[in-house]
């Protein structure tokens, strides 16, 4: 695989984007993180994922999850998470996953599946999602996650049903 730089998305809001530039500036001044290699197997850092949440009607909270192989460094990875909340007043938490960095060839959605639990390394463990007049603390695999602005609607139409 060719790395290809991505400088913004428009499906993540404006506080997904302040929460990854805190993140690349947190690791890049972190000693000692290595770059998770497939065709090598060296390093730990595989991948970081951002999910983010309406607080209000233009706010949001961002969840961040740092993607590793099983034996990456926790004193790293405490002090990457404390600069991350320290950089972003939109990260409301940072957690670890271990699910990263398995070499062999994957089916599609592989990273999806949430099969090992996520370690709290700073703040909250869970957005807060508010939907249809309800909060609901929704885990980093939760299906609205990636629904943020249709959930309303969709809620909607089932209870129209």
């Amino acid at each position: 695989p060719v790395p290809v730089a991505v400088e913004h998305c428009h499906l993540h809001p404006l506080a997904s984007h302040e929460a990854f530039k805190a993140t690349l500036a947190a690791i890049r001044t972190e000693p000692g993180v290595a770059p998770f290699d497939e065709r090598t197997g060296r390093g730990w850092l595989c991948s970081v994922i951002f999910r983010a949440a309406m607080r209000q009607a233009s706010e949001h909270e961002v969840l961040v999850t740092l993607v590793t192989i099983p034996a990456a460094p926790q004193e790293n990875l405490k002090r990457i998470a404390d600069a991350i909340m320290l950089g972003c007043k939109d990260v409301i938490g940072v957690v670890h996953s271990q699910e990263g960095g398995e070499p062999a060839p994957h089916a599609p959605g592989w990273r999806s599946y949430g099969s090992m639990g996520q370690d709290l390394l700073a703040g909250r463990p869970h957005l807060q999602q508010h939907i249809c007049g309800l909060s609901l603390q929704c885990t980093p695999e939760a299906f609205f996650r990636p629904n943020l602005f249709l959930v309303d609607r969709i809620c909607q139409q089932v209870l129209d049903f």
